[in-house]
């Protein structure tokens, strides 16, 4: 079995990055992602037989049918739950239409494979950052400067089956397989 989730990759341009400096600058309790491993969740599967893959790229190949490549904004920082108590800190998304389409379409889809229902609506997101404890007071004067900052475009054209292996370094991505648009 194998802890997987379908996303698309994100290439983490200069402005990303400087934003992940300053994250990752603020130290503990607040752990960056690094840039390697950014990307945009479209669907969290949880444990994963190898012999279901070839079927969840599928899923995801006929959901995406039709969709080409495109490119939408990164804008602004928010965090998950809220201010006084936060675990995420992310980049909001903009014009991801295409995004929302594949995955209401694929929901249905993997859910018939027997993965457990989605929950909750889907919240397009680039997690930047976890937050493990109370979150230093600058946190807060750091989402007001950014609340509102256009992060630049960010040009999709394949999504993937990942693999997320949890080691004491942090987590590690590997791509199963991918669905060109």
């Amino acid at each position: 079995m194998h802890r997987t989730f379908i996303a698309v990759t994100v290439d983490p341009n200069p402005a990303i990055r400087c934003v992940l400096s300053a994250l990752q600058a603020m130290r503990r309790p607040i752990k960056a992602v690094v840039p390697e491993n950014l990307h945009i969740t479209l669907r969290f599967l949880g444990a994963t037989d190898e012999a279901l893959f070839a079927d969840v790229l599928d899923a995801t190949r006929l959901s995406s049918f039709g969709v080409e490549p495109f490119a939408f904004r990164l804008v602004g920082v928010g965090m998950f739950p809220n201010l006084r108590r936060p675990s995420v800190v992310w980049v909001g998304t903009d014009s991801d239409k295409p995004l929302q389409r594949i995955v209401e379409k694929s929901n249905p889809r993997i859910d018939e494979m027997g993965f457990p229902p989605v929950t909750r609506p889907w919240s397009s997101h680039l997690t930047l950052a976890r937050v493990k404890a109370r979150p230093p007071r600058d946190l807060e004067a750091f989402l007001n400067d950014h609340r509102f900052v256009d992060f630049g475009a960010c040009r999709i054209s394949e999504i993937d089956l990942k693999s997320s292996v949890l080691t004491s370094a942090g987590p590690r991505y590997d791509t199963i397989g991918s669905v060109a648009l």
